[in-house]
């Protein structure tokens, strides 16, 4: 019983969570993850967390009952790393690997503290403690876990060689299918990217394939179905098809296992369709609907959740008149640390405000303004430059200054990103010059 009770631990807590996964390489923009939760529930959450590592702890500390206490310690070793007190987490690890009560959770303590290290950028502590898993221990499950973790350490040190060995072996000899899901997610990210070997992008769909056809792990099912679903979205290898990137991306945003995963996809459901919208407002109506599910996510990542504020700013001004919505989720998104769809926010802010008064023409002003300081979109930086031109060459609503708008003209007139902006630089600079 306590055995299972450990396997359930290990599968349902520990293989989803986000610090035994390894850091997921990306095939499209997908940010470090950021949080944000409602206040209640992150106050319950606490409060439960809390008194679970107050029980704990006592339990930890006592000598009647053994078994019970190694598998507290274990327990709160895993607690509190995923709080990120590893000092702790670290100490109540260890003591579940040296103890001689349960060689399971002795095992599993191993391969977790082999994480730890490894995301404490310990590499050789991490492989040490993989490596005594996989050199001695029979149980393949735990075994294949062990070489599968020192294939992501390897793979993290830029060992890929190395790397692409623990992940073949695991697929040719494993028969178990959940760690073999995980080995062949990794291998058709090495094969998208190209680290390691030739990119090719059709084997690296056919491992995704393999991932997504399993039942055994849901997390790396789903990994597979949104990486899939990208594949077929944006045309990688393939020829773009948005109903079977859709077909992918709902597999993956229905299970409840991987809630990163589950937030990304809802937010790719949500692009896919405003994108592929065409002006249909029942698609528009849709879009909405899952872009607002995936804000609604706490594992929704920073860069995804900027990209749906923007997409939902410009959304409200396409579809309705929702000025005040559009400008709140742009406003959002201009604030975010992703510096692409800040530059679209705040470009397509100064638009908005662009209105010939002058309490807007001044808000339009500091957003152009922040497109071009932040400078990392040409295109978007030499509109911003023509527009801000404009502004103070008619001296409606802020004072006429021809020395500033030829300042920003003359850039923009030799630039070769964008070239509207720049005829229109050229235009007005020839006005300019041809009335002073």
């Amino acid at each position: 019983m306590k055995r299972l009770l450990v396997l359930i631990s290990l599968s349902m807590t520990t293989l989803h969570a986000s610090w035994l996964w390894p850091e997921k390489k990306k095939i499209a923009p997908t940010p470090q993850d950021q949080f944000s939760s409602s206040k209640n529930h992150s106050e319950k959450t606490n409060k439960n967390s809390q008194a679970a590592k107050e029980l704990l702890e006592q339990v930890a500390n006592q000598q009647d009952d053994p078994n019970s206490q190694v598998s507290a310690q274990f327990e709160l070793g895993c607690m509190y790393f995923e709080s990120n007190v590893i000092d702790k987490a670290r100490r109540y690890l260890n003591l579940a690997i040296n103890q001689t009560v349960n060689s399971y959770i002795k095992t599993v303590a191993m391969i977790k503290l082999g994480i730890l290290e490894r995301n404490e950028k310990n590499y050789s502590t991490a492989k040490k403690y993989l490596e005594i898993v996989a050199n001695q221990h029979d149980d393949l499950e735990l075994r294949n876990l062990a070489l599968y973790h020192i294939g992501i350490t390897n793979y993290i040190e830029k060992e890929y060689g190395s790397s692409k060995k623990y992940f073949d072996k695991i697929i040719n000899e494993s028969t178990d299918t959940s760690t073999r899901a995980l080995a062949q997610n990794e291998l058709a990210i090495m094969y998208f990217t190209g680290e390691g070997q030739e990119k090719n992008y059709d084997t690296a769909k056919e491992y995704f394939e393999k991932a997504a056809s399993q039942d055994q792990n849901i997390s790396a099912k789903a990994y597979a179905q949104w990486h899939l679903g990208l594949i077929y979205f944006e045309g990688f290898g393939v020829s773009k098809n948005s109903e079977t990137a859709k077909k992918y991306f709902e597999q993956a945003a229905a299970q409840n296992i991987d809630l990163c995963i589950k937030a990304k996809a809802l937010f790719e459901l949500g692009r896919l369709y405003y994108t592929t919208s065409s002006n249909n407002v029942q698609n528009y109506t849709i879009a909405e609907g899952y872009l607002l599910q995936s804000l609604d996510q706490e594992q929704l990542p920073a860069e995804s959740k900027a990209w749906a504020q923007f997409y939902l700013g410009e959304l409200y001004l396409v579809t309705a008149e929702k000025r005040d919505e559009a400008q709140k989720y742009l406003e959002q998104a201009a604030e975010q640390q992703d510096p692409i769809v800040s530059s679209f926010a705040n470009f397509k802010l100064g638009t908005i405000y662009n209105d010939g008064t002058t309490q807007n023409t001044i808000k339009a002003i500091k957003y152009f303004k922040a497109v071009i300081d932040k400078n990392i979109i040409p295109e978007i930086t030499a509109l911003a430059q023509y527009f801000l031109a404009e502004i103070y060459w008619i001296g409606k609503a802020v004072p006429k200054n021809i020395a500033l708008a030829k300042q920003y003209l003359e850039p923009v007139c030799k630039q070769s990103f964008n070239s509207v902006a720049r005829t229109k630089a050229q235009f007005l600079l020839g006005i300019i010059l041809r009335e002073n």
